[in-house]
């Protein structure tokens, strides 16, 4: 017999092996971030390729790029295809365009949930934009209507095959080992085993059904054919060509394993009373059960790897997964196992005399309760969470996400209430009253029935875009100015540029020193700001600010009348310590709508999944106490969860609040972007630079040709990484590839004169 321990190091192996295949950033469904040509522009000659930035990484097989001209003929060299060095950029070559208005549609597959998301945008050469033939595309709100119902369904049935196993373990055990088999109470409980088994079955072939109608789906909508036409090249090209088919690979897998570990877990028990010569102890008393259970939880986890929480920025990814995870571990065990008993009650009834059933089912009941108090708490800790993860700002809530996650809290207000009266009125009139079996089976089977429809609500958000994705790409919520943030020679400086787009704008700027007292006009003598705009110049002054107390500055009458890039410079007077320069730079809309993603705080994430996790050690402290607790494996499992819970969630806070583990800090360029320093860094980068990336930066230097890795077209990747991230990489250099470091050869200085020539690449 394979020992539990070792099919268990196997699985969570193939677990971490799918965990680590998953794409280091991404930010749900990926959104357009930016195009070149922009939207609406009107280009004085022809370019030579059309480039869009999109919010994560995308499936390079199945991302399009089509250009179609006034006649609506495809004029584009049908050679799309990813940056190279970039999983977030797609670009397609152009011909000689003559004259005229294009327009561009777009289509593509996120990786990490499988998502396609398409759009249009149009641009003019040579001439005004016209009213032309303009090819629009609108982004539905599902994949498609059968999306959120299959969703629905794999979802029940793997919550039923694990929320039955668990309830086999943590609850049918204890009972059965206070049985005796020879009795009438063991010979109820074979009964009842041979039903688990039975419904676990059951749901195994449901979830396999809904597994590949998602997978035929998927093929559809990316090759956008029939369903019928999917069968064959597009569904063999989704999924072994793609991320999204490697995610649904493992989920097969180790569907197959844990259909092959409940049948050998039903028929070789590790130990054994006989009824009929026949094996009839429950499925998790043995160790292929035990490994058939893991294997579902495993199938839960590949689950969240494609979900929204997957889909979240970097720094707060691995929280969302493992929130996502525990958020279903949850609902398993409390709706899942609400689902099993919506089926198994009503059968015991026809099968068990009356007296024996209520003796049974009143011993099964309270350990049940115990099992779904701790799981509904554990439920509501992690939605908690997920909803900041997803929503993250109110407005959010007024979106499709938001109000289908509404829908799904109102429904756990009956299901709470059902709950409340079955643990506690209908289980204990069992002892005194066998009518009252077929009230709780009734009031069970109703509860079951909300579980359903909260499953439904669920399925309906994985198929919507994230709250928070759906309000910053609709201008929701988003407040209408800039706010900057930057402590430089122990005063700190937070500044507000309103609105920050086309139009009149006013500059408000709150002084302190690093303690957070203002700074007050003994300590400030002067203030001075200038909005420079970029990409020409305009020979802007800088203007004076009004101190109006308490350390804060204004200055109105900052007229913005070009799109584009620009500069707030700002210039402190001390009269206590160093002066204060910096400089931050925003980009206003081409048609004065911003349009801002809105990501949840790493600081603020990591705070909450602490407190969760604290709760949640507290929560298993107080199980202890219960029935579950007092046989294995609920005596191991729950004392054991509570301490690494609370240990986890310890660490966790105190990351929040001193670490910063894994929490970027990110840095703010010093050097101001004037034309001296992109000068300066233009110098600097031709001669330190140019021989690998090229003069213009597209990567053809004179030397591209001898190193073993194509040198990075820069005119196309800067745009996508901050300044910080850009001076990280020219200083530390990449490890493993030809892109050295340059500490000790350049100084800090020359490195962000580096950078701020870099943000010219692309207008020159």
């Amino acid at each position: 017999m394979i020992p539990v321990a070792l099919a268990t190091a196997v699985l969570l192996a193939l677990v971490l092996t799918a965990l680590l295949g998953q794409p280091e950033s991404a930010s749900a469904h990926a959104n357009l971030v930016r195009t070149d040509p922009a939207e609406e522009s009107v280009l004085d000659g022809p370019p030579t390729r059309v480039t869009i930035w999109y919010s994560e990484p995308i499936e390079a097989t199945l991302g399009k790029i089509r250009v179609f001209d006034a006649e609506g003929e495809q004029v584009d060299n049908e050679d799309n295809a990813l940056v190279q060095g970039e999983s977030s950029v797609l670009s397609v070559t152009l011909p000689e365009l003559e004259n005229g208005t294009y327009s561009v549609s777009w289509g593509i597959i996120s990786i990490s949930d499988g998502h396609s998301v398409v759009g249009s945008f149009r641009f003019a050469v040579g001439e005004p934009i016209s009213d032309g033939v303009f090819v629009s595309v609108e982004q539905p709100l599902l994949q498609s209507i059968t999306d959120p119902w299959l969703r629905w369904l794999f979802l029940a049935a793997i919550l039923l095959f694990s929320g039955t196993l668990i309830i086999d373990a943590l609850v049918i055990g204890p009972v059965w080992s206070d049985s005796r088999p020879s009795t009438q109470r063991g010979d109820a409980l074979v009964i009842h085993s041979q039903q688990i088994y039975r419904i676990a079955w059951f749901a195994i072939v449901l979830a396999s059904i809904a597994l590949v109608a998602i997978a035929v789906q998927q093929a559809s909508n990316s090759f956008d054919v029939s369903v019928i036409a999917a069968f064959g090249t597009p569904l063999f090209n989704v999924i072994f060509d793609t991320a999204w088919g490697t995610q649904w690979l493992w989920r097969a897998l180790f569907l197959i394993v844990a259909a092959i570990f409940l049948e050998l877990g039903r028929q070789l028990p590790a130990r054994s009373t006989v009824k009929d010569g026949r094996f009839d102890l429950p499925i998790t008393s043995s160790r292929f059960g035990q490994i058939g259970l893991i294997a579902g939880l495993a199938i839960l986890f590949t689950t969240s790897l494609n979900s929204h929480a997957a889909a979240l920025p970097s720094d707060t990814r691995l929280i969302g997964i493992a929130n996502d995870f525990l958020h279903l571990l949850a609902a398993a065990a409390w709706v899942g196992g609400l689902l099993f008993l919506g089926v198994q009650l009503p059968y015991l009834y026809k099968k068990i005399p009356a007296g024996t059933l209520n003796e049974l089912t009143s011993a099964i009941i309270p350990s049940f309760t115990a099992l779904a108090l701790g799981s509904a708490a554990l439920l509501i800790l992690t939605g908690v969470l997920a909803g900041w993860l997803q929503i993250t700002i109110p407005q959010a809530t007024a979106t499709p996400y938001g109000w289908a996650l509404v829908s799904k809290i109102a429904l756990l207000v009956p299901l709470g209430v059902l709950a409340a009266v079955n643990s506690f009125w209908v289980s204990i009139a069992l002892l005194r009253d066998e009518r009252s079996y077929r009230r709780l089976s009734s009031l069970v089977v109703a509860e079951a029935s909300i579980a359903l429809l909260i499953v439904l609500a669920a399925g309906w958000m994985t198929g919507l875009e994230p709250g928070r994705q759906f309000a910053g790409r609709n201008g929701i919520g988003v407040t209408e100015m800039r706010e900057f943030s930057a402590t430089e020679n122990r005063t700190s400086v937070d500044l507000q540029v309103i609105p920050g787009s086309i139009g009149d704008n006013t500059a408000r700027l709150q002084l302190t020193d690093v303690s957070g007292r203002p700074l007050t006009g003994a300590s400030v003598s002067d203030v001075r700001i200038r909005l420079k705009f970029l990409e020409q110049e305009l020979g802007e002054p800088l203007k004076t600010m009004v101190p109006e107390g308490n350390g804060i500055w204004v200055s109105e009458g900052f007229p913005i009348g070009i799109a584009g890039l620009y500069a707030a410079e700002l210039e402190v007077v001390r009269t206590d310590a160093f002066d204060t320069q910096t400089s931050f730079r925003f980009e206003t809309d081409p048609v004065g709508d911003l349009e801002e993603p809105i990501t949840p705080s790493p600081t603020i994430t990591w705070g909450m999944f602490g407190a969760e996790l604290v709760l949640l050690g507290l929560i298993a402290f107080a199980m202890t106490k219960s029935r579950i607790a007092q046989h294995r494996p609920g005596s191991v499992l729950v004392p054991a969860a509570g301490a690494t819970s609370a240990i986890i969630g310890i660490f966790a806070l105190l990351n929040a609040s001193v670490f910063s583990l894994g929490i970027p800090q990110e840095q703010i360029n010093p050097v101001g972007m004037t034309e001296q320093s992109v000068q300066m860094g233009r110098s600097v980068y031709v001669e330190s630079c140019a021989s690998c990336h090229g003069e213009s930066g597209a990567g053809d230097g004179p030397e591209a040709g001898f190193i073993a890795q194509t040198p990075t077209n820069l005119i196309l990747d800067t745009p996508v990484h901050s300044d910080g991230e850009l001076f990280d990489v020219i200083k530390g250099g990449i490890p493993g590839t030809p892109m050295r470091s340059t500490a000790g050869l350049l100084d800090d200085v020359e490195i962000w004169n580096i950078v701020n020539y870099l943000r010219t690449l692309d207008r020159q």
